[in-house]
């Protein structure tokens, strides 16, 4: 049994809406198909946690209650994924800006009809800031639901790739 059919479709949708712009990077182990998410480094600076020297995770000055209860949860989560072993963990980050701006590239060409959107929408992606200039387009549209539903398509295809990857890495 392979790790992709151990992990729901339900768990795909929670992988890629956790990757996309929440600050958390999936670690899966791929026999089991157990997930966890830890912070990326601008989530844990926004949380009060520095990843010092070393690799060690710190508090900063003036900590609450809840901060310390989020680190020792980050510590006991890379604990865990530490004892899989590196050969046994899928690790999947978000998009990169390239991978996200194909995305709209191809929300455009291939689901938007022509006329006056498209055109605003090419141009859009040409410009500078283009990842705004389209947020600022598309949800002024009606085709604002439709593009967040091919974006979390695409972004369950990329973590279904993801995991492909490591399967074919270690057959």
């Amino acid at each position: 049994m392979n790790a992709l059919s151990k992990i729901s479709n339900e768990q795909i949708r929670e992988i890629a809406d956790s990757i996309d712009g929440a600050g958390y990077v999936c670690h899966i182990n791929g026999e089991t198909g157990e997930h966890i998410f830890l912070a990326d480094d601008e989530l844990l600076d926004n949380c009060g946690i520095s990843l010092g020297d070393k690799g060690k995770l710190a508090l900063e000055d003036g900590t609450q209650d809840w901060q310390k209860e989020a680190l020792a949860q980050e510590k006991a989560n890379r604990a865990k994924i530490k004892s899989w072993g590196k050969k046994r963990t899928i690790t999947i980050e978000k998009l990169t800006s390239h991978e996200t701006f194909e995305t709209m590239r191809c929300f455009v060409e291939k689901v938007i009809p022509e006329g006056r959107l498209k055109e605003d929408l090419e141009e859009a992606l040409l410009r500078n800031k283009p990842f705004r200039n389209f947020n600022a387009i598309i949800d002024n549209s009606d085709y604002r639901e439709a593009w967040y539903n091919f974006k979390r398509n695409a972004q369950e295809d990329y973590v279904r790739r993801q995991i492909g990857r490591y399967e074919s890495s270690n057959s």
